[in-house]
């Protein structure tokens, strides 16, 4: 996997803690960056963070394209954003869950594929080295699985927006296949906390979500013969042998897959996405 991306040049789209994070991963690579804020202000915060380093305030007026686009504001913003610069980029990471509009979504993916260009949601997880071993296994043994459990602690920065900060993740781990189906599904949010349950075709599930102290993201397969895996950030096991780790980080990944998309990149991570927003919206 590539580990810079030499004479590249990205535009982040939002300068808030997320941008910042983006920044800081595309300066890693190598990437010269451009920002844009609401009405093209300066950041002076965001400017004294990389002072010296390969990144400036979006002019009003510009004549080049971007090689790579991110668009790091809430999902209120994405479709407006997302109709003002997409055409400006080759390709596109938008962040996890894109719109929150369904109907807005798929006007996103229709037009991606329309002109050919290279979308993603920024589903950074999904496409972590585990977790792509994991589903390899589960879909060749999908009838086998007994339960699925998930928690994922933290502490939060914020009160609120668990549905669009956490949850889009949790739910995108059990697109296991193409074919599956969230049914029975029930839900409890707050504003620092969520407790999901339902079956995923005829597997029941259950995700928590707690602000903690405690950083903890971990997923936990129980299969028909009393087998289990375990996933938590860094390594895959089962019954409590390692099996598989991750060796980058997951959003360098994500990006790196621009450059080395593996086959049906696109279009999977599309059916993914639908999925997480339709299985949304029927939370809240």
């Amino acid at each position: 996997m590539k580990r810079n991306i030499d004479s590249k040049l990205a535009l982040v789209v939002g300068s808030g803690r997320w941008g910042k994070i983006m920044i800081k991963v595309l300066l890693s690579l190598g990437f010269s960056v451009k920002y844009a804020t609401r009405n093209l202000i300066r950041d002076y915060d965001l400017e004294r963070k990389f002072e010296g380093q390969k990144i400036s305030l979006l002019k009003k007026k510009f004549s080049f394209k971007f090689d790579l686009i991110i668009l790091c504001v809430r999902p209120n913003d994405i479709f407006e954003v997302w109709e003002k610069y997409h055409s400006f980029g080759k390709s596109i990471l938008i962040e996890k869950p894109g719109p929150i509009s369904l109907i807005k979504l798929q006007n996103i993916i229709k037009a991606s594929e329309s002109i050919n260009q290279p979308t993603l949601i920024n589903y950074e997880y999904y496409y972590t080295q585990t977790s792509r071993d994991l589903r390899e296994i589960l879909r060749e043994n999908f009838s086998n699985i007994k339960s699925i459990e998930m928690t994922w602690e933290k502490t939060f920065i914020s009160e609120g927006g668990i549905e669009w900060r956490l949850l889009p993740h949790l739910i995108g781990e059990l697109f296991i296949r193409p074919d599956v189906r969230i049914q029975n599904l029930n839900a409890n949010i707050s504003l620092k906390s969520a407790f999901l349950d339902g079956t995923l075709d005829h597997i029941p599930f259950k995700i928590n979500v707690l602000d903690s102290k405690q950083l903890i993201h971990n997923l936990k397969i129980t299969m028909v013969n009393g087998d289990y895996y375990y996933k938590d950030r860094d390594e895959l096991s089962i019954n409590g042998n390692i099996i598989s780790r991750n060796t980058f980080s997951s959003l360098a990944n994500i990006l790196n897959l621009f450059e080395s998309p593996h086959p049906n990149l696109y279009s999977e991570n599309a059916n993914l996405a639908l999925f997480v927003s339709r299985n949304l919206s029927l939370i809240y």
